[in-house]
């Protein structure tokens, strides 16, 4: 595509008066990679069991090949329609499955005998660019699906009759016989899901359970001359890697029966298929970061779709992307996913005007050809209005819908308000840091906390997949955007903030939990565990006339095995054991760390108003008069050894007990902390009263 449309990095766009950065954060909020990505999106996992439902041997007559968008991981995500009962999952593209006839194969090459390869040639000659007729030199068995052209003398395969033919003898082999399959075009469509059987032997498993197209097909091979180009073709970006490009070569193309929408013999005209090679760049060369941009892209689309009457297909929009990929290196749909939205508008604006949208493969095909000036002037202005406003149809979009994983409670409007009411003083100041802080941060707290209000009634699965995406959320908008404002900061420290953080201590202990949880995927997290011991110790004593045992014996748990692993809980742990009185277990750990931990004496640990009844009467007062206690490990080991020497009928623990006041004396001099709360005049007035 030859295209000078420039690609703007501005952090402002004056023709939508929009933020780049703004809109960035949307597109990736609304499509996390961790949803979309190819690896670890719904669709890979729908693409292999197709695969390995639908294998081929040498002696089935065809083999079956996905494509499209929910083959290729491209597709707008599965929706939920908000409002619905029961909830109402909603797709927003069929699939189409490629049905190879292994019997016949076509040369892209003239030919003038039959050879043991190939059946017939590509007659180019009298179709326009992309389309074909199938001359035959050899005839099939079944004379009806020929057709004998007299203006040129030559024998053609009808698109027609060839899917007739297959199509009449395609019948489900389910004892369900209520599926519904219907003829459209060249295309079986099932509308439900059920093992299919072709000619009595070989059997097709409809994918992903949606409606599913099956289009019959022909492998035509060497790759067509007309699409040399593709292999030859300047790619600024550096995206196609040539071996892929020399193995999509190798596979050649297909043939599928659909004319063009010109064509005067439509019933023996055939388009050139490259959605297979396509569906191969799709998988293993776009990046999840440029299939972020392009799904945003076709939700714009859609949305618009539904308002304003235009002729522009998505395999528009698909093409443009692809030329796009060629053009933008990789980095910038990562880094400027919003610029790369608005590049992609600008680029079919251009091919609009000049009427002239190409194919990714073909060049010289295209795909508007059909159209006519109105046509055109429709389409331009409805695209014009899309790259006035690329914000509004993505809002419209979700306001009665749920994209996948997506919290039920609120909409995504909602949820984008800070970042919207933001954008309008970005204009202003155009701080980036500024803006991250405010609106952009605002909104990812708002959506963690929607997150951890969920609850799924009889599933304890889901409701902990929902508090886990509360983690995840956090944990991608701290390696996007979060790590720029504060770059001292690491991914636990952040996880524990917000946490504790939390008014509510049950949506703390969700939130640590999923956290934790999440460990294996985020190793890291695993550090957490002592603040998710903290806030179930916290709730088992949140009401006051009752205590919570299942809380008490899960941080018992947790942190004696925190504990274990690594002693820099050491103060939980034992904040813990002394409300349970248990001195004898609590001194032993003490006297171990204040001997063998020195590295660990200058943690700081911070009690706040939510676990006012985990701490002692001291401790108490001072949070209730401060709103939190913080202190160092080591002043918080002496000041609770000196309780348990006092509480234990030991001898000798006078002596041990003034040794202990003496280092902790000496070590509030030597640190001269700012701490209000004094440990040694505390741990002193302790000994006091039990001398008394």
């Amino acid at each position: 595509m030859e295209t000078d449309t420039e690609f703007k990095l501005d952090e402002w766009d004056d023709r939508s008066e929009i933020s780049t950065l703004h809109l960035s954060f949307i597109i990736q909020t609304l499509l996390p990679i961790r949803w979309i990505g190819w690896k670890n999106g719904p669709a890979y996992k729908s693409y292999q069991k197709f695969l390995s439902e639908n294998q081929s041997s040498e002696e089935d007559s065809v083999m079956y090949i996905p494509t499209g968008s929910q083959a290729e991981g491209i597709g707008i995500p599965e929706a939920i329609r908000k409002g619905s009962i029961p909830p109402t999952p909603e797709i927003f593209s069929d699939t189409d499955v490629l049905c190879i006839i292994k019997g016949m194969r076509f040369s892209t090459n003239r030919i003038d005998e039959p050879s043991g390869e190939f059946h017939g040639y590509l007659d180019y000659e009298h179709s326009p660019p992309g389309y074909v007729r199938l001359c035959l030199l050899t005839l099939p068995k079944n004379p009806s699906m020929v057709i004998h052209d007299q203006d040129t003398g030559k024998h053609y395969l009808s698109s027609s009759n060839v899917s007739n033919y297959m199509f009449s003898n395609l019948t489900f082999t389910d004892a369900d016989e209520e599926k519904v399959k219907y003829q459209q075009g060249p295309a079986m469509t099932i509308t439900d899901r059920g093992k299919l059987m072709l000619n009595k032997k070989v059997k097709v498993q409809p994918f992903n359970e949606i409606p599913t197209d099956i289009v019959p097909a022909f492998i035509c091979s060497p790759w067509p001359e007309k699409a040399k180009c593709w292999e030859s073709r300047g790619r600024e970006s550096g995206w196609l890697n040539p071996r892929l490009v020399t193995s999509v070569i190798a596979d050649g193309c297909h043939v599928v029966g659909v004319p063009s929408k010109t064509s005067l013999k439509p019933d023996i005209e055939w388009r050139l298929s490259f959605s297979a090679s396509e569906g191969r760049l799709a998988r293993e060369a776009v990046t999840d970061h440029q299939r972020q941009c392009y799904i945003y892209l076709k939700i714009l689309r859609y949305q618009i779709m539904q308002k304003e009457v235009t002729a522009l297909s998505s395999y528009v929009f698909k093409s443009v992307f692809l030329h796009c990929c060629e053009k933008l290196p990789v980095s910038l749909w990562k880094d400027y996913p919003g610029n790369c939205v608005l590049y992609m508008l600008d680029v079919l604006l251009q091919c609009l005007h000049r009427k002239h949208v190409p194919t990714y493969f073909l060049s010289e095909t295209n795909l508007v050809s059909h159209l006519n000036e109105s046509d055109f002037q429709t389409a331009i202005k409805v695209i014009e209005k899309l790259r006035s406003d690329p914000i509004t149809p993505v809002l419209e979009f979700m306001d009665h819908r749920c994209l996948l994983m997506q919290p039920l409670l609120g909409t995504f409007r909602m949820m984008m308000t800070p970042v919207l009411e933001d954008m309008k003083q970005f204009k202003q100041h155009r701080n980036k840091l500024l803006s991250i802080k405010c609106g952009i941060s605002q909104s990812i707290f708002l959506i963690c906390s929607l997150y951890l209000r969920e609850h799924a009634d009889g599933s304890d699965n889901l409701t902990l997949r929902k508090h886990q995406e509360a983690v995840k959320c956090l944990a991608t908008a701290f390696s996007q955007w979060l790590h720029k404002v504060h770059p001292n900061d690491t991914l636990v420290t952040v996880i524990n903030a917000y946490g504790l953080s939390l008014q509510a201590l049950e949506y703390s202990v969700r939130f640590f939990k999923a956290a934790v949880s999440l460990s294996d995927e985020y190793p890291e997290l695993g550090q957490c565990r002592g603040n998710l011991a903290c806030m179930l110790h916290a709730c088992a004593y949140a009401k006051e006339s009752q205590i919570n045992t299942d809380y008490l014996n899960q941080a018992g748990e947790l942190f004696e095995q925190d504990y274990t692993e690594s002693k820099a809980g050491t103060v939980d742990y034992v904040t813990f054991l002394l409300k349970q009185n248990e001195y004898e277990k609590a001194k032993e750990i003490l006297e171990h760390f204040l001997g063998h931990c020195s590295h660990l004496f200058d943690m700081l640990y911070s009690y706040s108003t939510k676990e006012l009844n985990t701490v002692d009467e001291p401790l108490r007062c001072h949070i209730e008069a401060n709103g939190n206690v913080t202190g160092d490990a080591f002043s918080f080991a002496c000041y609770y050894l000196v309780k348990c020497l006092c509480a234990l009928t030991l001898k000798g623990r006078s002596l041990e007990i003034k040794n202990v006041l003496h280092d902790l004396q000496q070590h509030r001099k030597d640190k001269k902390s700012e701490c209000s709360f004094d440990f040694y005049e505390q741990a002193k007035t302790v000994s006091l009263q039990n001398n008394k």
